[in-house]
């Protein structure tokens, strides 16, 4: 091989290199990557630029990350628009976070009514111990809540994690949907306690978990059409539809995992649902039990066992 054919191919070979790595920058130019931005308002108003850091609205299209790590005085932040409704199906914002730092109460709401607040494939709303009480959706406006859709691949959830001694709240101002209206997946987990006052809708389809040794609290009159899975915990409901739709069958049941408990308070009638209860509850207290009257309910029957057919529950408070 001539001097001459040698140096054009190693030209041809780096021309070609070059090409490769100039087409990889355009097509992942470093503002695809999400960006964790830090509450530092000093003003309540979510959508203004200067309010994070670094400087910037947290886009959901990008999936950035929000934390309130008590950089603030502002604990009641508010958003207004669709500032947090893109991403699509599977996009949406990484997460919340609220760090051990922010000690102060924290309360986000929406000033303006309608609208996405979206989070992304695998994010979560994480409150870690020590931080002050959290909540969405309290005051202000309704709003919806949009979990992740699964599109395809393996099943992905979103979880909302309390690790905080202080109740974490979704209010009446919020429903928890999917996006694109189908294929959602809810998990709340953590040491810490959840209250779900809010709807769940029938979007959220692929089940509602409860993991974790705190409570979650359902209160609202819910319309998810999927099961119900109470892993570790106390899964605690006050109101007819808490649990959702009531088709009496395993693809809407509900299922208290050793170890964990059902707990019904309010006057409550819950009719048709499929109940699948193992062992005797929590530190064997039940794992079907009436929180008014602290009796345990069904324990002579469930404890150890199953019942896995459609039963209509009806309880009377004095």
């Amino acid at each position: 091989m001539s001097i001459l054919e040698n140096l054009s191919g190693r030209c041809a070979r780096t021309l070609c290199w070059c090409a490769v790595v100039i087409a990889f920058t355009i097509v992942l130019p470093p503002s695809a990557f999400s960006v964790e931005k830090t509450w530092k308002g000093t003003s309540a108003n979510m959508n203004v630029a200067g309010n994070w850091d670094p400087s910037g609205v947290p886009t959901s299209s990008t999936t950035d990350l929000m934390k309130f790590d008590g950089s603030s005085a502002f604990t009641s932040p508010t958003f207004t628009g669709t500032i947090f409704s893109g991403g699509g199906n599977a996009g949406g914002l990484g997460g919340i976070t609220v760090t051990f730092e922010q000690t102060a109460d924290l309360s986000i709401s929406k000033t303006d009514a309608g609208s996405v607040f979206r989070l992304a494939k695998d994010a979560n709303v994480t409150i870690e111990a020590g931080a002050g009480a959290f909540s969405m959706g309290t005051t202000g406006s309704n709003f919806t809540l949009n979990i992740a859709r699964n599109e395809s691949g393996p099943v992905t959830q979103n979880s909302f994690i309390n690790n905080s001694t202080n109740v974490a709240t979704l209010g009446d101002r919020v429903t928890l949907n999917a996006s694109s209206g189908t294929q959602g997946r809810a998990n709340f987990a953590g040491s810490g306690d959840w209250l779900v006052s809010g709807k769940i809708n029938p979007s959220i389809n692929l089940g509602v978990f409860k993991n974790g040794t705190g409570t979650l609290t359902l209160t609202g009159a819910n319309e998810y059409t999927s099961s119900t899975t109470i892993n570790a915990g106390v899964l605690n409901i006050r109101s007819d539809t808490a649990l959702g739709a009531a088709l009496g069958n395993a693809a809407t049941s509900t299922t208290v995992g050793s170890g964990a408990a059902l707990e019904l308070q309010g006057g409550i009638a819950v009719g048709n649902e499929a109940l699948n209860l193992n062992g005797s509850g929590i530190s064997n207290n039940g794992a079907l039990r009436n929180n008014q009257r602290k009796q345990l309910l069904g324990r002579r029957h469930y404890a150890g066992g199953k019942h896995d057919h459609p039963v209509g529950l009806r309880y009377a408070y004095d």
